[in-house]
């Protein structure tokens, strides 16, 4: 460092590394892209994300293993399922939320019922018509014989949810069976 030989080796050192890691980084993204986009993590979402940790805001915490175990045991017990709730998203989907006897709130998942982001019962939301008739019921909430995105469990009367996975990848559908017909109603 103490003559211009050295300082100018130093440069030439640095630029390579800066050359590499914008190299490692480029392979990065084009490698990871597809996931990400899988996943539904687009530009606007990691920049919202980026956003709020600049400007300080915090995240919800992620579960502690002690939580996940207990999510777990209540989810392997017989639960009172008293409503499924339906909305439209911007995107115009309408997911299915399902409240059990002690207000939680859950969606379906690849096992059964899973954690949703939703926290509350929103102002716009509606009672699923379809289901509605066959509440409240006491089911298991994971099936033991679940196999990824196609399970099922009971509501009242004999009535079955099913859910099975979708014609198309990363999709799934999911519908009713009443003991009355053998007709299923697809949601």
């Amino acid at each position: 460092m103490f003559s211009v030989d050295k300082v100018r080796q130093l440069i030439s050192e640095l630029s390579g590394y800066a050359e590499m890691f914008d190299g490692l980084d480029a392979r990065v993204e084009e490698w990871s892209a597809p996931t990400l986009l899988r996943l539904g993590l687009t530009d606007e979402l990691l920049q919202e994300s980026l956003e709020r940790t600049l400007a300080g805001e915090p995240d919800r915490p992620l579960l502690t293993k002690q939580a996940i175990r207990e999510l777990e045991k209540k989810l392997n017990r017989q639960q009172r399922l008293v409503r499924v709730w339906e909305f439209p998203l911007e995107d115009g989907l309408r997911p299915l939320i399902f409240e059990l006897a002690d207000g939680s709130l859950w969606q379906l998942s690849d096992v059964g019922l899973g954690l949703t982001r939703f926290q509350e019962i929103g102002s716009a939301w509606i009672e699923h018509p379809a289901i509605k008739a066959h509440l409240p019921a006491e089911t298991l909430p994971r099936p033991p014989q679940a196999a990824p995105w196609d399970y099922e469990f009971t509501l009242s009367r004999g009535t079955v949810r099913w859910v099975k996975p979708g014609r198309q990848k990363a999709t799934f559908i999911c519908g009713l069976r009443t003991p009355e017909s053998s007709a299923e109603q697809q949601a």
